[in-house]
């Protein structure tokens, strides 16, 4: 008789969880409805961790593994190792894994969970091919996922106060790192050079500067363009020098700079008609960038 096929589990659900970890996640996107992408911090003890397969490609990142061995099984094959900071594993959807984590005190982790149609869209749209299929990779150190894990767990901290634009740009570049380094393609991207025409970017810029007050999603501004999410984010940072995101972060400070010379406007106003959710959001991302609190920069002009 054959071995039983383990239960798929969705781990974007609690009740999933629940009966995998020892503990919930300490932060999810779960109420944020991110698109094709699941980010959550995790901090658990050791523990033995059965062996499942899950309905998501998962992608692991260490970020606080001081003390942490695992031993870690995917289809079979196993690997025994002391885990570092900013070492990544890959599990494709579907497929079987187990781990038994060994440490003498709590560690933290961050798993993105893409959806396997988020994968195949990206993949569709970079490649114009239908069947890219995600490889899985035990514990290796990657600074990109590695850095943009940790800026997904940024923006996530900042709940519904996160840059949907910026989300969505981190997710596509993930999933184009995963097509180029952990999947089935072997080839070379198509490359496109010479940045957008230079109507679409004037469609784009208008556009953008015309819904500054709220949020962006990268597919609403690539689909007005008929352009992929990937080559669209290529093209705009070749013909402006700054991705989509930055740009409107560019655009909301030059508008808050000019609303901030308008006495009768309070900084409220100001942070709403700049697309941010609330005034001490408002005043961080101000600061950040301009050095200055609102109030002073008001005071000071």
């Amino acid at each position: 008789m054959g071995k039983r096929r383990q239960q798929s589990f969705d781990l974007t659900q609690e009740k999933s969880l629940l009966n995998i970890c020892p503990r919930q996640p300490w932060l999810t996107s779960h109420e944020l409805g991110w698109d094709g992408i699941q980010v959550q911090c995790h901090r658990q003890p050791a523990y033995e961790y059965p062996e499942i397969s899950c309905q998501q490609h998962a992608i692991f990142v260490g970020t606080n593994t001081l003390d942490l061995r695992m031993e870690h099984t995917i289809l079979g094959k196993r690997q025994i190792s002391q885990v570092m900071d900013g070492e990544v594993a890959t599990i494709p959807a579907n497929v079987e894994s187990k781990s038994n984590c060994i440490s003498k005190r709590d560690y933290d982790f961050i798993v993105l969970l893409l959806t396997p149609f988020q994968f195949a869209n990206i993949a569709h749209e970079a490649l114009d091919c239908d069947r890219v299929e995600l490889i899985p990779h035990f514990l290796q150190p990657d600074p990109l996922i590695h850095g943009i894990a940790l800026a997904l767990k940024s923006e996530l901290k900042l709940q519904k106060q996160a840059n949907q634009l910026y989300v969505n740009s981190l997710t596509t570049s993930l999933s184009i790192h995963l097509i180029k380094n952990y999947s089935t393609f072997k080839g070379p991207l198509q490359e496109y050079e010479g940045g957008l025409p230079k109507y679409k970017l004037k469609q784009v810029i208008e556009y953008i500067n015309s819904h500054i007050d709220r949020e962006i999603k990268l597919t609403e501004i690539a689909t007005m363009v008929d352009m992929s999410k990937y080559y669209f984010l290529r093209l705009f940072k070749q013909s402006m020098g700054v991705t989509p995101h930055q740009y409107l972060i560019q655009q909301r400070m030059e508008k808050a700079k000019q609303l901030l010379k308008q006495e009768k406007v309070s900084i409220v106003e100001v942070a709403a008609e700049c697309g941010f959710s609330n005034q001490s959001h408002f005043a961080r991302v101000f600061n950040k960038n301009t050095g200055l609190t609102p109030r002073a920069y008001r005071k000071n002009r």
